[in-house]
């Protein structure tokens, strides 16, 4: 069985600090479980400057893989982002690109820490012309994420120049829910009367 590359329980949540290659300093963009519907579980992403509640997301781990779900878009989007077994250098078509394994057993690091046997997979969009690298690390999820994107420029700005814009998302801190970890009070109490 494959490492649990994204775990999904309620109350589980991500801290990243975002940054746009720029001197600036970073962002902090934070995902949280906040609730589950059905086999999926709805990650609220709150992110710098956009949308004042946040957006919401749906994950699922289904048999063949990590599939992340946008139910607002028209038609709703289910993409397959981490597919199982994991297995470098296996591809597979999305809705969204094409996906592959690009490296497994690797140690990243991140404001967090160090992560050891990570996976990365890479995304590509021919139509968009968007690379997307997420690394994910067992027990802990996405732990980076690289987007590179053209750049579009000219007066109109309907032109493309050799300019690639760049994102990227690095872990600074991810708490593990504890909210079906901890023992009641009651459970305590009768435990030190014995």
């Amino acid at each position: 069985a494959s490492p649990d590359y994204f775990p999904l329980a309620l109350g589980n949540r991500w801290v990243y600090e975002s940054c746009e290659g720029t001197e600036e300093a970073p962002a902090l963009e934070s995902w949280e479980v906040i609730r589950q519907e059905g086999t999926a579980f709805v990650v609220r992403i709150q992110q710098p400057f956009v949308t004042l509640g946040g957006i919401e997301e749906q994950f699922a781990l289904e048999a063949e893989g990590l599939m992340r779900r946008v139910p607002d878009s028209d038609p709703p989007e289910s993409q397959l982002i981490l597919k199982l077994p994991i297995v470098a250098g296996s591809r597979w078509q999305s809705g969204d690109g094409t996906y592959a394994v690009t490296a497994v057993g690797e140690t990243v690091t991140t404001p967090a820490g160090a992560f050891a046997n990570c996976v990365e997979v890479t995304r590509w969009n021919k139509a968009t012309k968007v690379t997307i690298v997420s690394t994910y690390a067992p027990g802990v999820g996405l732990i980076q994420r690289e987007e590179t994107f053209p750049v579009i420029g000219g007066f109109g700005g309907d032109f493309e120049t050799s300019t690639r814009g760049r994102t990227v998302l690095r872990l600074k801190e991810y708490v593990r829910s504890t909210l079906e970890k901890k023992p009641t009070e009651k459970e305590g109490e009768e435990k030190k009367e014995s």
